[in-house]
Parts: C-alpha cells; sequence; structure tokens
C-alpha cells in the first residue's frame, strides 16, 4: 500500500501496522508494487527481543564470537547479517580503542612505575609484615564464622 504525502511516497507496512518509511523519491505510476517489493526485501523481520538475544550471544566470548563470524558472512536473513556486521565493527573499534589507552596508559603512568620501580618495591617490603598480620587476623575472624 502506498499513500501520497506532500509529493512524498509513504509505505505501510502489512506486517508492522504503521508508516515507517518515507522515500522523498517520486515514484512512476504504475512502478509502486516494484519499488515496494525492492523496499521490503525478502519479509525476514527481526523484532527487538531478537536483537537483545543476538546481542547476548556475541557477547559470550569464543562460542559468541564464532556465531557473529557466520551471521556476518550468511546472507539467509539480510538483517540479521547487518546487524552482525555492525557488531563486528564496533567490537574491532572498542579493541582499537582499548589498545590505544593502555598505549596512552603506559606511555604516562607505566614509564613512572618503571623509573620508581626499586622504590615501590621498598615501600611494599617496608609493609610486608602488617599486610601478612592483617591478612591472617581476617582469614581467622573468617573461619570463626559459621554458615548453615
Amino acid at each position: 500500500m502506498q499513500q501520497k504525502f506532500n509529493n512524498w511516497n509513504v509505505f505501510n507496512h502489512r506486517s508492522m501496522g504503521y508508516n515507517s518509511f518515507i522515500s522523498p523519491v517520486k515514484i512512476e505510476k504504475g512502478k509502486e508494487e516494484q519499488a515496494m517489493a525492492s523496499y521490503q526485501g525478502d519479509g525476514k523481520y527481526i523484532g527487538a527481543w531478537h536483537y537483545v538475544g543476538l546481542e547476548i550471544l556475541y557477547a559470550i566470548p569464543v562460542i559468541g564470537w564464532i556465531f557473529l563470524i557466520v551471521h556476518c558472512f550468511l546472507p539467509e536473513n539480510p538483517n540479521r547479517m547487518h546487524f552482525a556486521r555492525h557488531f563486528f565493527v564496533r567490537f574491532l573499534l572498542g579493541i582499537v580503542i582499548m589498545l590505544i589507552l593502555m598505549l596512552v596508559l603506559y606511555l604516562t603512568v607505566g614509564r613512572q612505575l618503571l623509573e620508581h620501580q626499586d622504590e615501590i618495591g621498598d615501600v611494599l617490603k617496608a609493609h610486608e609484615k602488617e599486610v601478612n598480620d592483617a591478612l591472617n587476623k581476617l582469614t581467622d575472624d573468617l573461619g570463626k564464622i559459621k554458615f548453615d
């Protein structure tokens, strides 16, 4: 179905029940159905909960990453394929940003820590007995607690 709205073409999705696409392109008479079919694709829509489930699946280490790579290249559902590609690019960008931040932290704080490594070690050795006593007291206190 198509409605005219101030020289814009408004497509009604039958599966969604509301006007969800406004095209600023004029469509010639008699080609409305062809334009609608090209926009709708194969009709395999993914709901919001499906996207949430995919986010959770892709966040699982190793198994989720395998599914992510498989979904990136399987064209059986274009919506899922494009979402997987989006998630993969976002994942790679996150890794790149994390690596850049680690490099910046190393260049700023890491070098200072390496320069003062001996001083930090001396301070830790000076307080080693106090820390060990505190840890022993804590483990003794935890050992006295009875769990039912």
